[in-house]
């Protein structure tokens, strides 16, 4: 993990910067279905994405995801296999 990419995680893991997680959707408007955000292997995550979409910190969350290396369910509309994606673009790109 590269310096900034550390300096990223530092603050999204102190308290006081996890502040953001207290307004996301799911937790002011939780879902019905308390595992929509962790379907089952083989099913459909499309009814989390689509209820990540409206929320006002799905950007940070999926950051938050993506440096944490959260290997399940849906954070920030985005499922396990697009993250996984995401972050090897993310490494390609340093690389380069």
């Amino acid at each position: 993990m590269g310096s900034a990419a550390q300096r990223l995680y530092s603050q999204l893991y102190s308290a006081r910067d996890q502040l953001w997680m207290d307004l996301g959707k799911c937790v002011t408007d939780p879902p019905k279905n308390p595992n929509l955000f962790y379907p089952p292997p083989g099913m459909n995550a499309r009814e989390a994405v689509k209820f990540c979409q409206e929320c006002p910190v799905r950007s940070l969350c999926l950051e938050y995801s993506i440096i944490a290396r959260e290997l399940y369910g849906v954070w920030g509309g985005v499922v396990e296999q697009d993250r996984r994606r995401m972050i090897r673009a993310r490494e390609l790109r340093r690389l380069a």
